[in-house]
């Protein structure tokens, strides 16, 4: 049986791996990646617990390594937000920069 890269992602004997070629493939609205980058593409940002209300997507940070990969320069920024225990959480924002930012 053949491993690739995480020991629970496993091939049936002679399965052949496929490479998915993520330049090629461009996000559409009905995907999690689309539906992200549509947001921040508007001027909005995202928390994973946004995305996992809005979207039902519980990898924001995979979707944003996945889109930087592509060249989208997404910003991440470091914010404190309260949780049910009262205690505080510091997690990611993130968003695409501005015009003004970009021209900076």
């Amino acid at each position: 049986m053949q491993t690739f890269g995480n020991d629970n992602a496993r091939l049936a004997p002679g399965a052949e791996a496929k490479q998915e070629n993520s330049s090629s493939a461009k996000p559409t609205a009905s995907t999690i990646i689309g539906q992200v980058l549509a947001e921040m593409r508007n001027g909005g940002t995202l928390t994973s617990r946004e995305c996992w209300v809005r979207f039902g997507g519980s990898r924001l940070a995979a979707v944003v390594h996945k889109l930087r990969k592509e060249g989208w320069p997404i910003q991440a920024e470091e914010i404190a937000v309260e949780c049910r225990s009262g205690r505080v959480a510091h997690v990611a924002r993130y968003s695409l920069p501005t015009a003004s930012q970009v021209s900076q």
